[in-house]
């Protein structure tokens, strides 16, 4: 007698290749401040085995640790950061360096920029110890910037920043620096930090 044996095998569909997308496409830091010097970029979609490049490491340097790529500030001027995945697919993020105050409305958290005061953009509300910025037409989000000590120049205490964003749970950021760099006249330039993350505000008030 002749015995045959068959084995069945489970039918193993490749998973589909995505395009590789991030969580921004543009970066600004400042090092004017520690806190403004460096930024992270999440990897929204993509297909793992992920390197970075900088087109220019005198400028910003560039690392990751798997989805979450970290930008470095060394110098001021341009740089093009390159994120490729396993399957050959690329995305860019451009960033910009400065190394003084800014001069135009800014406001930046892990850099990444909310414009503000021009058509399109947010809103912005300034009270006697906080800053809003809202946008309910296009991205629907309102950040909301908290402290103790008014808008004189030094450290401040009790920072905070809200993030709201419709459909979503509010992310609320515990500040653990907060200065004010300078409140001359009707202008005033504010970095602050979580300890991770930093960002900076720049303002006129008219």
């Amino acid at each position: 007698m002749v015995l045959f044996l068959a084995s069945c095998m489970k039918d193993e569909f490749p998973k589909p290749t995505v395009d590789l997308e991030l969580q921004a496409k543009e970066v600004h830091l400042n090092i004017a401040s520690a806190e403004l010097a460096s930024a992270t970029v999440n990897v929204k979609y993509g297909n793992t085995g992920y390197t970075v490049e900088s087109s220019d490491s005198t400028v910003a340097t560039v690392s990751n640790a798997g989805v979450v790529i970290t930008i470095t500030a060394v110098n001021e001027g341009t740089a093009t950061v390159t994120v490729k995945d396993a399957h050959g697919k690329t995305a860019t993020i451009d960033v910009t360096v400065a190394i003084s105050v800014p001069t135009t409305p800014t406001f930046t958290w892990n850099g990444q920029a909310v414009k503000f005061d021009e058509a399109g953009g947010y809103g912005i509300t300034i009270l006697s110890d906080r800053v809003a910025f809202t946008d309910l037409l296009n991205e629907q989000r309102q950040y909301i910037l908290s402290w103790s000590g008014g808008f004189t120049e030094g450290v401040k205490t009790n920072g905070m920043l809200v993030i709201v964003s419709a459909g979503a749970e509010p992310e609320v950021k515990e500040l653990t620096t907060f200065r004010i760099l300078k409140s001359e006249s009707n202008s005033h330039y504010i970095v602050f930090s979580d300890g991770t993350s930093g960002g900076q505000l720049y303002f006129n008030r008219e």
